[in-house]
C-alpha cells in the first residue's frame, strides 16, 4: 500500500507556479502551418455537428411543446 506520494512530494501552489514556468519556456512554437488536423481537432468538430443536430431536433421539438426532460432542458439553455 502506498502512503505518500508516488513521485516524492506534493508540489504546493509557488512550486507548481515556477514548475509551470519552466516546462513552458522550454516550449518552442511552430512557425509553420500543421499539414493536417489532429485526431482531436476532428473529433471536436464530429462532436460539435453531433451537438448542433441534437439541440436543433430538441429546439423543434420543445417548440410543439413536447417534452425534452431534463437533459434536453440543460442541452437548450
Amino acid at each position: 500500500m502506498l502512503t505518500g506520494p508516488i513521485r516524492g512530494e506534493l508540489f504546493g501552489a509557488e512550486h507548481l507556479s515556477e514548475r509551470a514556468r519552466d516546462l513552458a519556456a522550454g516550449q518552442e512554437l511552430s512557425t509553420t502551418p500543421a499539414r493536417q488536423r489532429t485526431p482531436l481537432l476532428a473529433r471536436l468538430a464530429q462532436t460539435s455537428r453531433i451537438l448542433a443536430r441534437a439541440h436543433d431536433e430538441l429546439s423543434a421539438h420543445s417548440d410543439q411543446r413536447a417534452d425534452v426532460g431534463p437533459a434536453g432542458d440543460w442541452l437548450l439553455d
